[in-house]
Parts: C-alpha cells; structure tokens; sequence
C-alpha cells in the first residue's frame, strides 16, 4: 500500500524514496527523546483524539469546568505516559507553556466546530482505496460531518501557519487532496481540506460560510481537491516514466544549491522546494562544494 508518505516522497525525492522505501537502509533503531516539539505535537494529538473518541460531539455542550476538570486529568495522565521530560528540572516552563496552549486550542476547536453545526466527529478515521499504482491508504486525524450534510477532513498541525496557509489558498494541500480522494471512492462527496494549528489555536480553511466563527482564506486559484488529485497523477506518472528508466533524481538541497533540477510538467503538481530537513539520507547524496 503506498500512504501520502511515500508517494509524497517519490514525487519531491525520488532517491530518498528508492533509499527508504526500496533498499530498506533505516537509522538506528535505538531510541531516543523526540525533540520537543514532537513531543508537543504527540501530545496535543492524543489529547484531542481521546476527546473526541470518548465523548464525540457531546463535548460541544459541555461547561467550560466540565471541560478543564476533564483536560486536566487527560493532560498529565498523558505528560507522564508521554512526555516526563516536561516534569524534570529546567522543563517545567515548556510543561506548563503546553497546558496553557492546548487548552487554549481546545476551547477554540469546540467554539468553531460548534458554530458550524458539526453533528459527528471522528478521530483517526481510517481511509482506504486505490490510484494507478496500487493501493492508497491512510488515517485522517478528523472527519467532520456538517448537518449539512458536508464532510470535512481537518489535519491538525502543531505549528506552521504560514507553510499551511500557502498550501490551502494554492490548492496545494496534497495529503488532504489524498484523503479526500479515498473519501470520495468510498461513495462519498469529496471532502473540504481545513487545517488546525494547535499552537496558533487557528483554524485555516477556504470555504466561505463553512466555519461562521473562522474568516475563509482568499483562494488564488478556482480549483478544488480533485483537481489537485489529478495534478498528482500527472507528475506521478512522469516520476514512474524516469524511474522505468533507471533515472533517479537527487533532489537534495545541497545537489539545487549546484545543479538545475527536473521541472514537474505542465498541469502536474509542483513539487515542493528541495529540503534535508527530514531527510535521513542526505549524507548519503552528496554536498555542495562550499559545505
């Protein structure tokens, strides 16, 4: 089964992808403490999963100290389960940071899905279907139905406003497009995209009348998910024509920084710009003359 990971991975890395996914070289497997950000990020998510999990839209109409009381014991059940790092000398001030954050972003994520009439909330709802290449599948983090009758997949984010804003108003929201596809084979009305950045306590969507307590954003493009759908398999079937080739293209920073790279073609999807942010391998690829 092929996930927006390795897909996404193909089209903006095709070496990383053939690294990871074909030669199966991995990094060590012993283990470490996530940086403290994914800490937050792990944390935040399974907070707000076992709310809506437990509790479904009920939640939508509880007191505000229904809410805390429930929040606070959630909260440290998962700091201790999840993050003790936060409980130890010299951390005590980025615990606390989280708290007050995620609470935050909890009052308003119930404030928003409130007012826009949400009658069923599912977390980590599971997705499945197929593309040219195989199968797809993947796990949403939430699956809003409107009492509209309108379905909405949010993707919740730690941080990264800015990165987020710029995908949804050009159409670029790639993982979503993904998701809502495999909606849409399960018999479903393509699904809006929206995401939610927990930091920010925001949350970021295009369609206007949707979300009443939350401003759209100003689309640069009338296009929707399916046509960015289709945009993908443009480029995916140009990445499968190189690699049916034996062609690789090392996508990496240091390799742009020297070197012109591949343009994806024309109504394909453009390719995100090269980065060894997350990328394991890079030392394998190579380095520019000036590292």
């Amino acid at each position: 089964k092929d996930s927006y990971s390795s897909l996404s991975q193909q089209l903006n890395n095709p070496a990383q992808w053939i690294l990871n996914y074909i030669a199966k070289i991995r990094p060590s497997q012993l283990q470490q403490i996530p940086d403290k950000a994914t800490l937050q990020g792990n944390v935040s998510h399974r907070l707000i999963e076992s709310l809506f999990k437990t509790h479904q839209t009920e939640v939508l109409s509880w007191q505000e100290s229904t809410l805390k009381k429930w929040y606070d014991q959630t909260f440290n059940m998962l700091i201790d389960e999840e993050a003790a790092i936060f409980r130890m000398a010299g951390h005590y001030n980025e615990g606390a940071f989280l708290h007050d954050r995620l609470y935050q972003a909890v009052k308003t994520m119930l404030r928003d899905f409130n007012k826009a009439g949400v009658i069923k909330i599912d977390p980590e709802y599971p997705l499945s279907g197929n593309f040219e290449g195989g199968k797809l599948a993947g796990s949403a983090d939430l699956m809003l139905t409107l009492a509209t009758g309108e379905s909405v997949i949010v993707d919740m984010k730690w941080s990264g406003e800015k990165y987020y804003k710029e995908r949804l108003i050009n159409n670029r929201q790639l993982q979503l497009a993904m998701y809502g596809e495999m909606y849409r084979q399960a018999g479903n009305a393509f699904a809006k995209p929206a995401y939610f950045i927990i930091s920010n306590a925001r949350l970021l969507h295009i369609h206007q009348g949707v979300f009443p307590s939350v401003s759209a954003l100003n689309s640069q493009t009338d296009e929707q998910g399916s046509q960015l759908w289709q945009r993908f398999l443009v480029t995916w079937r140009w990445r499968q024509t190189q690699l049916r080739r034996g062609e690789v293209e090392v996508t990496s920073k240091a390799v742009a920084d020297s070197f012109v790279l591949e343009s994806s073609p024309e109504h394909g999807y453009v390719m995100d710009k090269p980065s060894d942010r997350y990328n394991v391998y890079k030392h394998l690829m190579g380095w520019s003359a000036g590292a």
